[in-house]
């Protein structure tokens, strides 16, 4: 009788186990039909919206957004570009050698450029790489990211490492072109990521009054082979003081943009009769287009970012069977994530608006859990107390290495963190298929966010 009582809860445990492993199996299959053509906004994102609000319906979750569920912002999502840039006697190729930053102007310039380090002006921080220089009429040439005795950068200084800034502050000293180069000594230096490429063009609304490239670093020296971009930074990082010149050569810039513009619809639910503090789990579900990718299979995108919203209604589905009173706990599912963070732009400012604030979890490709186990980017005292929650193997790391949704939230002041098992091969390529996703792992990251709520 003994011996039977024991396989009795063997098996129950076992279906205990795989129940949350079949749900989220269906819910990635779902959301990876190749109908939903890899969930891009605009193209996919719509259908994928419909199929998760009518989810949240079956989980009698409560609306929580501006209308009914939805929270939407129209995005610029398809464009018409054509660009050129010639580099002294060089002509680059457009999409192959360079590409027009998703938020250039339309315009054409010629001239000398000025090479300004990374196209910082911060004096409060020590580093202005545009004093006693007259950039006035020019182009200008900046490396990506921030020089490493800048990091990490504190949630007011962001901004700084971000294109959209390096083009505003060119812009405001005068330039009406920026040339932005890969950081030679950092790009491509992390696990699974690729150096010096060209990704497809996702449209951004322009920043009137400056033309924008990104030129890959590689291609820069070929062109310019008198200029060494590596020994320039490592020069900047050495001495923390500006490296800034003008470059030997003569280049012609121009870009034509024409836009089009869609609504993104991001979704915000309430878990029903929960209560307390507010806690904010939130995931996006958009995807890439998949004509931007090679061939067949179509991309799906089951890592990035199905993995995340299937262990969020996996969360939402238990916490609504059995509510805690520890947190009022809401789940937000975000749109136009590739493009740009526009869903979660606008929901944060919604939010923050209607009152309600609190601790932030965002999960973002959580679907490879391996020996690597769990990224958690969060400050160390949140890390902390998320790990002590799973013995799941986690790694801590500041919430500004991971540009996702978290970010808008960061910015307007919420605690945040955002989890990950990683970039790897298959990131943003049509062989991130749901095969390959960890199933109980991601239950298990299902298992730590329960005890988080309760």
């Amino acid at each position: 009788m003994r011996h039977r009582l024991v396989v009795l809860i063997l098996l129950l445990s076992a279906s205990a186990t795989a129940a949350p492993a079949t749900r989220l199996v269906r819910w990635v299959n779902e959301l990876t039909d190749v109908e939903s053509a890899g969930r891009a906004t605009g193209v996919g994102a719509p259908l994928a919206a419909k199929w998760l609000e009518a989810t949240l319906k079956k989980l009698k979750l409560e609306p929580a957004g501006e209308d009914g569920y939805q929270v939407r912002v129209s995005v610029p999502w398809r464009a018409e570009v054509d660009s050129g840039l010639v580099v002294g006697e060089t002509t680059l190729a457009p999409g192959i050698e360079f590409q027009a930053a998703n938020f250039s102007d339309s315009g054409k310039v010629e001239g000398t450029p000025v090479f300004v380090g990374y196209g910082i002006s911060s004096p409060r921080l020590g580093l202005d790489e545009y004093a006693d220089i007259d950039v006035r009429g020019r182009i200008v040439v900046a490396l990506t990211g921030v020089p490493d005795f800048l990091t990490p950068l504190q949630p007011n200084d962001l901004q700084l490492s971000s294109m959209q800034s390096k083009a505003a502050v060119a812009l405001a000293k005068g330039a009406r072109a920026l040339v932005l180069v890969n950081d030679p000594l950092g790009h491509g230096a992390g696990t699974g990521q690729r150096p010096d490429e060209i990704f497809p063009f996702q449209p951004e609304r322009s920043l009137d009054g400056i033309i924008v490239l990104r030129v890959p670093h590689r291609v820069l020296t070929r062109a310019i082979p008198s200029v060494d971009f590596a020994a320039a930074q490592a020069t900047l990082s050495t001495t923390r003081s500006p490296v800034s010149g003008i470059l030997p050569v003569k280049f012609t810039v121009n870009v034509d943009i024409e836009r089009e513009f869609t609504d993104a619809t991001s979704l915000i639910a309430k878990v029903p009769n929960t209560s307390g503090p507010p806690l904010l789990l939130m995931a996006h579900y958009d995807g890439l287009n998949v004509g931007a990718f090679e061939g067949p299979p179509g991309y799906t995108g089951a890592d990035d970012n199905a993995s995340g919203v299937s262990v969020l209604l996996e969360v939402a589905s238990r916490l609504a069977a059995r509510p805690t009173q520890n947190h009022t706990v809401y789940v937000i599912f975000h749109d136009a994530e590739e493009l740009g963070l526009h869903g979660s732009t606008r929901t944060s400012n919604f939010l923050k608006a209607s009152g309600v604030v609190g601790p932030v979890i965002n999960l973002d490709m959580v679907g490879r859990l391996g020996e690597a186990g769990l990224k958690i980017f969060a400050a160390p005292q949140d890390c902390e107390a998320l790990s002590a929650l799973t013995a799941i193997p986690s790694s801590c790391k500041e919430a500004t290495e991971s540009h996702s949704d978290h970010l808008p939230f960061l910015r307007l002041g919420y605690p945040v963190s955002s989890l990950s098992t990683g970039k790897g091969v298959d990131y943003h390529r049509s062989t991130d298929t749901a095969d390959k996703l960890n199933f109980q792992g991601m239950s298990k990251v299902a298992d730590m966010l329960e005890k988080r709520a309760r």
